[in-house]
């Protein structure tokens, strides 16, 4: 087993990843419980996928509440609704919320567990590349809205995260793209040689091989502790997590959350971004060209369909964006990101034309 350890004073925790973890995750979540109820959130693809898991966990005492797969969920709507269930079936200051899912049914989990009775604990199981590596470490939760992705949120860590890499196994190509985008994001701002390991041993990591995996996971999820550990609300050092981030929000947002999944979106706007520190002056063209290379490997997305301004636009309802000023962050060299506050607008426009269908 590997653990990794986010230290944050009364609020740390640590991250366990182990292939077969599932199997003993009843035993891991008593050690959490207290004498209130515990809810198990998840969605109902990964109550059908993950079933023996699934029907472990409500044995063992959970008790379940699926919402419908998919980022329509993660709404206001749906928090009130996990909110009503529990407040109607009397759980209180001493439950436990137990996230069984992808992004999604983490960021929702997180949300509602940091609102009920003004936060109560929860834990995150995650079950995509997305959630193991990304967004299950640093106690970032929230809600979409139509005029922007993740604005109303809280930061709430978790007390616990358990990350069984066997899970991936059952995640479709597009699925495990979806996350690999910020694997991909991690060893570009702060880890060139794990950006080396993925150029060279890219087939390898698609076959998903376990021990492989749980290598990569477990090293991401060290990046991200290790970043979160310096700045865990986001006023500095953590910024640099949003790579490629603004751009891709934008993306979603000018797309209603339909067309791209998130880590489309990402890989979308981190092209974007590369443009944009090029035209900067910060990132060096051959290190341009070695990131856009191995974009290409992975499998860029299609095009937008929309326009340069109304991408632009979006960028400016994302919440990075301070007193109608950007900030986006630009690749120095692989393995080390800048924040850029305020850029030229040419040089975001030329990143933002990049992700246009001009047809």
């Amino acid at each position: 087993m590997k653990k990794i350890s986010v230290n944050l004073g009364s609020r740390s925790y640590t991250i366990s990843v182990d292939e077969g973890i599932a199997e003993r995750l009843p035993g891991e979540i008593k050690k959490f419980k207290k004498a209130g109820p515990v809810l198990l959130l998840t969605d109902t693809n990964v109550a059908k996928i993950h079933s023996v898991t699934y029907k472990k966990l409500i044995s063992s005492g959970c008790i379940p509440f699926a919402i419908p797969a998919g980022e329509k969920s993660k709404t206001f709507e749906m928090a009130g609704k996990v909110l009503s269930y529990m407040m109607k079936n009397k759980f209180d200051r001493h439950s436990l919320l137990v996230a069984f899912g992808g992004g999604v049914v983490g960021d929702l989990g997180g949300f509602v567990s940091a609102l009920f009775m003004r936060g109560i604990p929860f834990i995150q199981i995650p079950t995509t590349l997305l959630s193991q590596v990304d967004s299950s470490v640093g106690g970032k939760t929230g809600v979409n809205h139509p005029l922007g992705k993740n604005i109303i949120g809280a930061f709430h860590q978790p007390k616990a995260v358990f990350i069984d890499p066997a899970f991936l196994k059952t995640l479709t190509n597009r699925e495990f793209l979806n996350g690999y985008a910020e694997v991909v994001k991690h060893g570009l701002i702060r880890d060139a040689a794990l950006f080396r390991k993925l150029e060279n041993r890219h087939d390898d990591i698609m076959k998903r091989k376990p021990a492989l995996m749980a290598e990569i996971v477990a090293r991401n999820c060290a990046i991200k502790a290790g970043v979160v550990e310096k700045d865990e609300t986001e006023k500095s050092l953590r910024a640099i997590l949003n790579f490629g981030h603004t751009f891709g929000h934008a993306v979603e947002t000018v797309t209603g959350y339909k067309t791209y999944s998130h880590g489309e979106a990402v890989m979308l706007g981190m092209r974007a971004a590369v443009v944009a520190g090029v035209h900067l002056g910060i990132t060096a063209a051959d290190d341009a060209a070695r990131m856009f290379e191995y974009f290409k490997k992975c499998g860029m997305p299609s095009l937008v369909k929309s326009t340069t301004a109304k991408v632009h636009s979006a960028m400016f309802a994302d919440k990075k964006a301070e007193a109608g000023k950007l900030n986006i962050i630009a690749i120095e060299k692989i393995g080390k990101a800048v924040i850029v506050n305020d850029p030229d607008s040419d040089a975001v426009i030329a990143g933002v034309r990049t992700m246009i269908n001009k047809g």
